[in-house]
């Protein structure tokens, strides 16, 4: 079982739970859970794991599942979703998987309300590593998915998504720690605004760039409101720095766009300061953040706690 806690100020207090039963018969299937529950934003999904027999340890099908549920900002949205995967991993740490998914979405974005189902082919490619036990001092994790969706077998609108990201931590001389984060993705469609909000491009927040809201850079509308982007791309250098047995003070600078273009001119900056405690349960972090030099003058403080893994 995984456990992650944690509040910002516009979100309010959230809670992750993760649950993992690693046998349930004598054919090795297995069972997944994560559920997720703040004040704007639920979701639970599963995955039943099914392992091959040439390969049980490292390959296996899955059958995923799960409910989402959304009001914040300008968004309104309440979708169900089902998945077919099949799992190949390696003993470099290397997992790949593809399948197919479907989802159904309906949702209301800004001024818009419709109701969308797709069914798309997807694949990704995963690897973490960690060493140092639940606050590792070494560790990165790789992550590419894409997604591609057409009319042709029964997608309401055509699209293909590419997302990935990375994220390292290292220590040296045993009490300087970094942290760098970098996600990028690009959406590619026609009609953007009969995309559900979920596969559109939001940033802010305390895992993407803090010192704004969560999911409040985003492209907008006539009227001030938010629709999302077909660009994403967001980075953090943080620098810890041991001042205490199991206590570090933090200082970071996090940089982001979600647009639809990747224009210099739409990145937002945030930067900030904070504290970590190395607990017996993993690390659990307190920060404050502030805009820099916002275009549209927000002088917003932010401020995030959190227990759960960094990477």
């Amino acid at each position: 079982m995984e456990v992650g806690l944690g509040f910002a100020t516009d979100v309010g207090p959230r809670l992750q739970f993760n649950w993992k039963k690693p046998w349930i018969n004598s054919r090795g299937h297995s069972f997944e859970s994560r559920t997720y529950i703040s004040r704007p934003e639920q979701t639970a999904e599963f995955g039943y794991n099914i392992p091959v027999r040439a390969n049980p340890i490292h390959y296996y099908y899955q059958v995923s599942g799960g409910i989402e549920r959304e009001d914040q900002n300008d968004t309104k949205s309440t979708a169900a979703t089902l998945g077919l995967m099949r799992f190949w991993t390696r003993e470099t740490g290397w997992s790949f998987s593809a399948g197919v998914k479907a989802r159904y979405d309906s949702f209301t974005q800004a001024d818009i309300s419709d109701s969308t189902l797709l069914l798309y082919p997807t694949a990704s490619l995963s690897r973490t590593r960690l060493r140092g036990g639940a606050f590792p001092d070494w560790g990165d994790s790789q992550r590419i998915t894409t997604d591609f969706g057409r009319k042709l077998w029964l997608s309401d609108v055509n699209f293909w998504k590419i997302q990935g990201s990375t994220a390292w931590i290292r220590t040296y001389a045993q009490n300087h720690r970094f942290l760098t984060r970098l996600d990028v993705g690009i959406l590619n469609t026609a009609n953007i605004h009969r995309l559900p909000p979920a596969l559109r491009f939001f940033a802010g927040g305390d895992r993407s760039v803090r010192g704004y809201g969560y999911k409040k850079i985003s492209p907008k509308d006539r009227n001030g409101k938010l629709i999302g982007g077909s660009r994403l791309l967001t980075g953090t250098l943080e620098y810890q720095y041991q001042v205490y047995p199991n206590w570090w003070l933090a200082t970071f600078v996090d940089s982001g766009l979600a647009a639809n273009t990747f224009d210099p001119d739409e990145l937002r900056y945030g930067t900030g300061v904070g504290m970590r405690w190395a607990s017996p349960v993993g690390a659990i972090k307190f920060d404050i953040a502030t805009p820099v030099h916002d275009k549209d003058n927000s002088k917003n403080i932010q401020f995030y706690i959190g227990l759960g893994a960094e990477i």
